[in-house]
């Protein structure tokens, strides 16, 4: 196809109507699934911005920070959210937030057509992002960085092309574990995240290779899958509880995040066990309610003020596309109730 597209070259590539595409792209209710599909992949293809987004553009960025996030319903995005809105303002800049509908971490096309559109200072991605969701945020990605820079919080991600930030989550693990067996357990399980969550995976493989350091062997029904949320880690909890005897039950649990643990911690207690005596419980965010549970979660604190305050400062820097690397936040073990004082030997 020639250099200048027009919306003519995008319809007849297309095989529907100008104003089919018209419709399409200026985001029309009355668009079928199908006709939207067809025609955003030509103009994806084609990398085909639409005039007036050009028009816009051509006038300059304004002074507003997008952010992109999953969800604000947990407490973990809510601090990131309030952290990063206040470090933009302290720099004249506003934000302007984006919650994911999807359930999970998918950007589409037409997210990126809108930031774009927007003429924003620079966009903050974050999520979890699942294995078949890294394909669509590498490409938008690249499409976003030719018109303002780009920075993420998330799990190490190859070839992403932009600044990543994440947490030193092995050390902090590690720390987690050992605090368990210094406490005299030998049998710790995992509640880990969705199966196809690289977070989860990172979390998974670095518990395995603390184990490993402090000489512990691993049943696999040590391992449990699951989710993000309070109702995922009562569901583990609950597999747990009816397919394992007493005598081979885990004595301490390590869960994906503090929701997971919540929840891990009521079911306990609906079954009657009793925290720390009868189950030691570590999470991961520190996240607001974590010092409030019965008993106070110890839990892995992921410093999401800080890491955001630090994500805002680097995007509004002329250099913030110069280096797509990762910086390494620092995460550390806040040790409340929930795992007890020492609990020697004596009940393994």
């Amino acid at each position: 196809m020639k250099e200048h597209i027009t919306i003519y070259d995008i319809a007849k590539e297309a095989g529907v109507s100008a104003s089919s595409v018209s419709r399409v792209l200026s985001g029309h209710p009355n668009v079928s699934s199908a006709l939207r599909a067809k025609v955003l992949e030509v103009t994806d293809r084609y990398h085909y911005l639409p005039s007036m987004m050009a028009q816009h553009l051509d006038q300059g960025k304004n002074n507003t920070i997008g952010i992109v996030m999953p969800t604000v319903n947990n407490p973990y995005y809510s601090a990131l959210f309030s952290a990063a809105n206040e470090a933009a303002q302290e720099q004249g800049y506003s934000t302007w937030l984006h919650q994911l509908s999807t359930g999970g971490s998918l950007i589409k096309q037409d997210l990126v057509d809108q930031l774009i559109h927007r003429r924003l200072a620079g966009v903050l991605l974050t999520g979890s992002f699942s294995d078949p969701e890294i394909p669509p945020l590498r490409k938008a990605v690249a499409m976003l960085q030719n018109y303002m820079p780009v920075v993420a919080l998330c799990t190490p991600i190859a070839d992403l092309g932009c600044l990543c930030f994440h947490n030193d989550l092995s050390s902090a693990i590690e720390q987690a574990v050992r605090h368990l067996y210094n406490l005299g357990h030998t049998r710790i399980a995992f509640l880990g995240g969705p199966a196809l969550s690289p977070s989860s995976t990172l979390r998974g493989k670095s518990f395995l290779d603390s184990l490993a350091l402090c000489g512990l062997d691993y049943p696999p029904d040590y391992f449990l899958g699951g989710g993000y949320d309070a109702n995922s880690g009562a569901l583990a909890v609950l597999q747990m509880l009816s397919s394992l005897p007493a005598g081979r039950r885990p004595t301490a649990l390590l869960c994906f995040n503090d929701l997971v643990a919540i929840g891990a911690i009521q079911q306990l207690h609906k079954a009657g066990l009793r925290l720390p005596d009868d189950m030691a419980v570590i999470g991961c965010d520190n996240i607001f309610f974590a010092a409030y549970t019965a008993p106070p979660l110890t839990t892995i604190d992921l410093y999401p003020e800080k890491t955001a305050q630090h994500a805002i400062q680097v995007l509004l820097r002329s250099d913030a596309s110069a280096s797509p690397i990762a910086q390494v936040m620092e995460a550390t073990l806040v040790v409340r109730e929930s795992c007890g004082i020492h609990l020697g030997r004596r009940r393994f």
